[in-house]
């Protein structure tokens, strides 16, 4: 099984307990494409312009879990900084901010620490991903 959001982010941290409780389980949201979502990601940069605006002004992404990444944890995180960029952002319903999409770098081996060869793998999988 391939592991998921709550996995990656782990491993990404050097498996510290990066995530927060977040009221955002059975929740449909809108979300906030980054710069880099829009100009940078595989995800979004050739959407078109209808499908980005729908994205973010309509309650469209579902979201069905208990815990997320921050944004703060995110921005203070080098290690997930150094092998992941933010395409969106979102927030639950106590308004709280977290990483809603986040795509993998490819340049991997610029993380500080020790990252585990199955993140480095599971970091070019998400990369390499073509829509």
């Amino acid at each position: 099984m391939f592991p998921g959001f709550e996995e990656i982010a782990t491993l990404a941290a050097d498996g510290k307990d990066v995530m927060s409780d977040t009221d955002s389980n059975n929740q449909l949201a809108d979300i906030d494409i980054t710069e880099f979502g829009k100009n940078g990601s595989k995800l979004f940069k050739e959407a078109p312009a209808w499908i980005l605006e729908a994205l973010e002004t309509q309650r469209v992404a579902p979201n069905f879990h208990h815990y997320s990444l921050l944004a703060s944890t995110y921005d203070s995180n080098c290690q997930i900084k150094s092998l992941f960029d933010v395409v969106a952002f979102a927030y639950d319903r106590n308004n709280v901010k977290f990483v809603s999409i986040m795509e993998g770098k490819r340049s991997v081996g610029v993380c500080s620490g020790v990252c585990s060869n199955v993140l480095n793998i599971v970091v070019l999988c998400i990369a390499d991903i073509r829509f």
